[in-house]
């Protein structure tokens, strides 16, 4: 089911689903595939009548989060690598765009007019089938499932709602706290505190930890995959360790990273070039992309300049910025960017775009996966909260990322240098990904500061401090007269 608007969602008493489910296996691999829709609509009842199809409706939120606005694919740029990149201090607009849209984002110039509405109606999609997935497994709706599916499920439908409000409220600020179907409910609500939303995001995430399977199970739930496509409890421990770093309690992200660093059975650092391959060792969480159209992770179908160079469906480069953190011999520097030439102009001018996923569009087999969760997020989210916590071994998860991209180690012992070497190397680590950059530059309030030089130097405009939240559009307002805009717009 895609459904594009907020208001629709919420005004709707039956499901109609688009199943999704595991195939045969073949040989060395498992592919999450899509059926074509069934001619008849399944109510509630029906779908969670069976553990096939029960599972089904997750899976079928996963593969469309791979293909819509948000955490990995939309090819009209619409995805928060994307967006806050070009919002930060990470990506330049090439100086040919006439992109409105993109040069409203570059130019953190955003407004009713121009909004991210993608960001905002697909997570409330989603959250919409998390919700309805939470109250049928609560219901006698569920009653037929084997309780080991019924507490997979719940664990995933509680994993994915925390998540999505963590990036609403990371991008909104107060956002309307919806944790219901009931129309009459959702219609009236407004924006709930901050503090409250990330309440319930702890709430769900905990939950979430101690209902999921420690090992990764296949489309039907099934142990034994190779895949890491489906949440695990591992994963909520690394969404509660970045949850609590944003909120600044140290010694509870600290363990929660842990947590996840110990199992390494399952996870360790992989070399550079394999960061992105698909079922790596470093992987928390992945996507497939689209098998049905033969996709590969739309980051590299977006930011390479390999074949095209800068133009309409290739508009960004790397700024100088970040290129100039790096040490020359930096293996992310040299295996994670690349250079493209432009010889048409006198004297010819060279680009740096982001190198991490290799491979372009419709390039058969698949080998890399859009990866969401990695483990080097877990070691920097250690490293801070022990530096924060006056603990020097903090020093040493920052050496353990340096070591692997074999940049020259920290040795210094002065807790605010480390501290802020710590953040230097998360935008080293994670540039373009996921929003990192972004939400970092908020989280410690140091956005101002460096927004306010790079703005004017960079992008041509004058940063202010309310455009680090984004506003709504004006359609979404229309629809919705209890919401408010976001301060500022």
């Amino acid at each position: 089911m895609k459904l594009d608007k907020i208001t629709h969602i919420y005004n709707t008493g039956v499901l109609y689903i688009l199943l999704i489910v595991i195939l045969v296996t073949i040989p060395g691999c498992r592919k999450l595939v899509e059926i074509e829709p069934p001619t008849n609509k399944i109510t509630i009842e029906n779908v969670f009548n069976d553990d096939v199809t029960a599972a089904g409706v997750m899976t079928g939120m996963y593969l469309d989060m791979s293909t819509t606005p948000l955490l990995s694919g939309s090819q009209n740029f619409n995805t928060l690598s994307f967006w806050d990149s070009l919002s930060a201090d990470d990506m330049i607009l090439w100086e040919g765009s006439i992109d409105n849209t993109l040069i409203a984002v570059f130019k953190n110039n955003l407004s009713g007019n121009i909004a991210n509405d993608g960001l905002w109606y697909t997570s409330y999609n989603h959250l919409y089938t998390c919700n309805l997935v939470i109250e049928a497994l609560n219901s006698t709706k569920s009653a037929k499932l084997s309780p080991a599916v019924k507490t997979q499920l719940m664990g995933e439908a509680k994993f994915m709602r925390a998540l999505l409000y963590f990036y609403l409220v990371n991008h909104f600020g107060n956002v309307p706290l919806a944790l219901t179907t009931d129309y009459t409910k959702n219609s009236s609500l407004v924006r709930t505190d901050k503090q409250a939303v990330y309440d319930q995001i702890v709430n769900d995430v905990t939950e979430a930890k101690s209902l999921l399977s420690s090992s990764y199970l296949s489309g039907a739930l099934q142990p034994g995959t190779t895949e890491r496509v489906r949440p695990t409890k591992w994963l909520a421990a690394a969404l509660l360790a970045r949850v609590y770093l944003y909120e600044g309690k140290w010694a509870e992200a600290e363990t929660e990273a842990s947590v996840v660093i110990d199992q390494s059975s399952l996870y360790n650092l992989v070399d550079i070039n394999s960061v992105f391959l698909a079922n790596n060792q470093e992987a928390i969480w992945q996507f497939q992309p689209n098998v049905i159209n033969n996709l590969n992770p739309l980051d590299g179908v977006i930011f390479n300049l390999t074949n095209t160079g800068l133009s309409d469906s290739h508009p960004v480069y790397l700024s100088s910025d970040l290129l100039s953190n790096f040490e020359s011999f930096d293996k992310r520097l040299l295996n994670w960017t690349k250079s493209y030439t432009d010889s048409t102009v006198s004297p010819a001018k060279t680009y740096y775009f982001p190198y991490k996923y290799k491979v372009d569009d419709n390039v058969t087999p698949t080998t890399e996966y859009q990866t969401l969760f990695r483990l080097a997020d877990l070691y920097l989210i250690r490293a801070e909260a022990r530096i924060n916590l006056s603990k020097i071994q903090g020093r040493d998860d920052l050496n353990m990322i340096r070591s692997r991209a074999g940049a020259s180690l920290i040795v210094s012992s002065d807790f605010a240098f480390l501290k802020a070497a710590i953040l230097k190397e998360r935008r080293l680590e994670f540039f373009t990904e996921m929003g990192h950059r972004w939400m970092d530059l908020k989280r410690t309030g140091n956005i101002d500061a460096v927004m306010s030089v790079f703005s004017p130097a960079e992008k041509a405009s004058t940063w202010h401090s309310y455009q680090q939240l984004f506003p709504l559009s004006n359609s979404e307002l229309g629809r919705a007269p209890t919401l408010t805009q976001t301060p500022g717009y």
